[in-house]
């Protein structure tokens, strides 16, 4: 009894997420994305029916937004969001991995909740070593995905991201009937984030064309890159200061953030995805989800 008390305080300290403020408006682009989770998990929510059973693959670079994605779905399905890296079960949780999953799982039927499965491909026989300690792992997610599946009491959404599509074990890709590309933003979406990214560092002074001639320049720039691309932008205006030698003295002179800034942030940052492994992302989604 005192162990399985244990197990439940571990699984509500560390992987039940008890502030989650994101919303639906907070992610910006994936349109496609957002709508099929809207329609197969949301809707039904609003609509006052039972929380849908769903299993959900979601693939794509580094970067795109896989987890504010799942994060503003819980909050939108006003469900208990369970968030788990998988690489833990065999690293912090590598003692009691099956007992923590079955806790795990318990918990999230107990209400409507969702489960994060975050980086699944790290539970794949390619990843490690010792395939009993993986097997034995996907043997029981597999088993506990099939109990949801089958338990009319349940309602429960699985949800898994992944950065390496191709190295997810196929026992385990099969478990998610729904496989969703979050894509690369477009430049409208770009300009949209540049926009929002400016407000938050308290710059928003540039003009719509200014705004979307630096969008042109980062195509193939993920969300966090782009954030980066701003953060240092957003510091080129103090380093110019700092440059003159009299910082407290010329701290009321401080400019204003200029495109200039921009095209000296974007020489210090590069896209980090590269552009080969960008096509994979469409060539796994051709195969395997159906998209041409």
């Amino acid at each position: 009894m005192a162990a399985a008390n244990n197990m439940r305080n571990i699984v509500s300290n560390e992987i039940l997420v008890k502030e989650n403020n994101v919303q639906w408006d907070d992610v910006i682009g994936n349109a496609a994305a957002k709508d099929a989770l809207r329609k197969t998990i949301v809707l039904p929510v609003e609509q006052g029916r039972h929380f849908p059973v769903e299993s959900v693959l979601l693939f794509g670079a580094p970067g795109t937004g896989k987890t504010l994605l799942v994060r503003a779905l819980a909050s939108q399905c006003s469900a208990f969001f369970f968030q788990l890296s998988t690489s833990m079960l065999t690293s912090k949780y590598s003692g009691y991995k099956i007992h923590l999953l079955k806790t795990l799982f318990d918990m999230a039927k107990e209400q409507p909740s969702i489960v994060f499965l975050d980086d699944i491909e790290m539970i794949s026989t390619c990843e490690h070593d010792n395939d009993v300690v993986i097997s034995q792992i996907q043997l029981e997610i597999i088993r506990q995905m099939h109990q949801i599946a089958r338990d009319s009491a349940a309602h429960v959404a699985i949800i898994a991201a992944t950065n390496r599509p191709r190295e997810v074990d196929s026992d385990i890709l099969e478990l998610f009937t729904a496989r969703i590309h979050i894509q690369f933003l477009n430049i409208e979406e770009r300009m949209e984030l540049f926009k929002k990214l400016l407000e938050q560092h308290g710059c928003n002074v540039l003009t719509e064309n200014e705004v979307k001639e630096i969008a042109n320049l980062t195509t193939d720039y993920t969300g966090s890159d782009l954030a980066l691309v701003v953060r240092i932008a957003s510091i080129e205006p103090i380093r110019d200061l700092l440059n003159t030698g009299n910082w407290e003295e010329n701290t009321s002179r401080l400019r204003s953030i200029q495109t200039r800034d921009f095209y000296a942030a974007l020489n210090e940052t590069k896209p980090s995805v590269p552009p080969d492994e960008i096509k994979s992302f469409y060539t796994f989604s051709e195969h395997c989800c159906g998209d041409g």
